[in-house]
């Protein structure tokens, strides 16, 4: 089995990766690809459904380029080794693409 992710178990992982095939498999070829409204083009989270602007249910998945601004950054120090992998403080970084 692939590990999906360098800081949690697998364990950890969602039961149903499925809604993240496309972000996935993007990943996995050094891309960014993240889901928009088919309709409006609004740009949605991995796993929403529908827009929140124009209430449309399909979504498509476009490359973007992954450059973006910071807008919150701290040190996780709290570490639980039934899910996380590092044993030391890491990073989680919040960014707003451009």
């Amino acid at each position: 089995m692939t590990q999906l992710d360098w800081l949690l178990h697998d364990s950890a992982a969602p039961s149903d990766v499925a809604p993240l095939t496309q972000y996935l498999a993007g990943s996995a070829e050094g891309t960014l690809v993240l889901p928009f409204c088919a309709a409006c083009k609004h740009p949605l989270d991995l796993d929403q459904l529908h827009c929140d602007e124009c209430a449309h249910q399909e979504r498509v998945w476009q490359e973007v380029e992954p450059a973006g601004r910071v807008t919150v950054s701290i040190m996780m120090n709290r570490v639980d080794a039934r899910y996380v992998k590092q044993e030391e403080a890491y990073p989680v970084v919040e960014v707003s693409l451009n």
